[in-house]
């Protein structure tokens, strides 16, 4: 039994492919750290441009109701704060891969939720306020997974 356990316990979640930008994908990611620091700074129609291009990276449409929902809140969040070119485009780049990755692992969606908590808290947000943007990177990633979790993976 003891052997039984400690085979359970090796078998973890494989990791999952983390999407890599393409030619066309540095234009996007640009567009959305500009879309960042145009929402920092309260610029006119930047809340929906962000939107748009979140919804515009959804690659099926059951994708893009999560992915507006994630551009509101992230809206709601970082309107007004401190956020810099470098975090701008970090953050981009992450929410690109959180609404383009169709395979992650959940220890991959809790790290990348950890690393958006980590870009909006230096950007001087307080931790509370962050949790509605990490809450919804765990539901935009369960709706565009297509990874099915294997038997050893429910102990």
């Amino acid at each position: 039994m003891l052997a039984f356990a400690c085979s359970v316990a090796a078998c973890r979640q494989p990791e999952g492919p983390m999407p890599a930008p393409g030619q066309g994908s540095s234009n996007d990611l640009g567009d959305l750290s500009k879309d960042l620091l145009n929402v920092t700074g309260r610029v006119k129609d930047s809340p929906q441009e962000l939107t748009d291009d979140l919804v515009r990276f959804a690659q099926e449409k059951k994708v893009e109701p999560p992915a507006g929902e994630l551009g509101r809140r992230v809206v709601d969040t970082v309107a007004g704060s401190k956020l810099t070119q470098p975090d701008a485009e970090k953050l981009g780049r992450t929410l690109w891969v959180i609404i383009r990755a169709t395979e992650l692992s959940d220890r991959q969606v809790k790290s990348m939720q950890g690393e958006v908590k980590a870009i909006l808290v230096s950007a001087g947000i307080p931790e509370d306020r962050t949790n509605p943007v990490t809450d919804q990177v765990g539901v935009v990633q369960k709706t565009v997974t297509i990874r099915t979790k294997r038997w050893y993976e429910f102990f």
